[in-house]
C-alpha cells in the first residue's frame, strides 16, 4: 500500500503523516506492533485459565473477525490476509525486533491450545491417550484467511471464517470422549 492510498484512506495530508512517522518502515512497524502484535496480547491475556477447546475454538473464531473488520477498513476484501501475511513476512525479514515479537506471538498462540487441550484433558472431555504437544502443535497451525475467490461461498470454502471453525471442530471431534458428549446435552 503506498503512501498516497493511505493517506486517501485516512483522510490525512502528506505532511500530517510524516509527522507522526518518519516513513514507511516506521509507519509498518507502528502498525504491526498496534494492530497485530498488541491485539493478540490483549487477546491472550483475556482468556481463562481453565479455557476448553470448544471455548478457544469460538474465541479464536472471534479474534479473527475483529482483525477482518479492522482491516477491511482500510483495504479491499480480496487477498486481505494474504497482504497482511506478505507484510510480516517483510517485516520479519527487514526487523529483528519484529521477528522476536511475531515469533513470541507464535509461541503464544501454542501455549494457549497447549492450555486449552491440557484442561479439557483433565477433565476428560477428549481422549486419555492423544500426544497434547502434537494435538496443540496442529490447532494452532490451523489458520484463518478469508476466502479468495468471491464466486464461492464462504460456507464451502476452507479458507472461509466458517471453514476454520469446521476444521477445529473436525479436529476435535477425532478427540473428544463421551464425557465431553454428556457435558453438551
Amino acid at each position: 500500500m503506498s503512501i498516497s492510498i493511505l493517506q486517501e484512506k485516512m483522510n490525512i495530508g502528506r505532511a500530517s503523516l510524516y509527522y507522526y512517522f518518519r516513513n514507511k518502515e516506521e509507519l509498518l512497524l507502528c502498525s504491526i506492533e498496534e494492530y497485530y502484535i498488541k491485539k493478540f496480547d490483549s487477546f491472550y491475556e483475556s482468556l481463562n485459565d481453565d479455557i476448553t477447546i470448544d471455548e478457544l475454538i469460538d474465541k479464536f473464531v472471534e479474534y479473527y473477525k475483529n482483525i477482518y473488520d479492522l482491516l477491511t477498513l482500510y483495504s479491499d476484501e480480496e487477498y486481505l490476509f494474504s497482504k497482511l501475511n506478505s507484510l510480516l513476512i517483510y517485516a520479519a525479514a527487514h526487523f529483528p525486533a519484529i521477528k522476536e515479537k511475531l515469533k513470541e506471538t507464535r509461541i503464544r498462540k501454542f501455549q494457549l491450545w497447549k492450555r486449552a487441550v491440557e484442561v479439557s484433558h483433565k477433565r476428560k472431555l477428549i481422549k486419555q491417550d492423544i500426544d497434547i504437544d502434537l494435538i496443540s502443535s496442529i490447532f494452532s497451525g490451523i489458520t484463518y484467511e478469508p476466502s479468495k475467490n468471491p464466486e464461492k461461498p464462504a460456507a464451502d470454502d476452507i479458507t472461509s471464517l466458517d471453514g476454520y471453525r469446521r476444521s477445529c471442530l473436525l479436529l476435535l471431534d477425532l478427540i473428544k470422549t463421551d464425557v465431553w458428549k454428556e457435558n453438551q446435552i
